[in-house]
């Protein structure tokens, strides 16, 4: 249980994973998966892209690699440091980092020489 009150298994969320990728595309739309990395193997076929925050910080940037290996895009958001942009771009990952308030001021972003800069 993850306290919300439901028990919730592996396999509830994966088959409303799947359903949600398919309802997005019925309607021509893109989805991503968001921080679900326990999933990514079974899902990565359903979605078009992932997007996870502080993978760095957690270290389950590598699960992602079968959204790369896809030829997907994976997105990643650090808030505490961001010391890993070099990794980032070495592993196809577009990364920034930003204010926990997510209010849009102060954000950089990983360039394509790993550098951390403004934007």
């Amino acid at each position: 249980m993850n306290g919300g009150g439901f028990r919730i298994t592996y396999q509830d969320q994966l088959t409303y994973n799947i359903w949600l990728a398919q309802e997005a595309h019925a309607r021509d739309l893109s989805i991503g998966l968001k921080n679900d990395v326990d999933q990514v193997r079974d899902l990565v076929s359903y979605f078009d892209w992932a997007i996870n925050e502080q993978c760095w910080e957690y270290n389950e940037c590598n699960t992602l690699q079968p959204f790369i290996t896809a030829n997907k895009a994976v997105f990643n958001c650090e808030y505490k440091a961001h010391n890993n942009c070099l990794k980032a771009v070495q592993s196809k990952l577009s990364s920034i980092l930003a204010p926990l308030e997510l209010n849009g001021k102060n954000m950089k972003m990983c360039n394509g020489q790993g550098q951390l800069v403004s934007f």
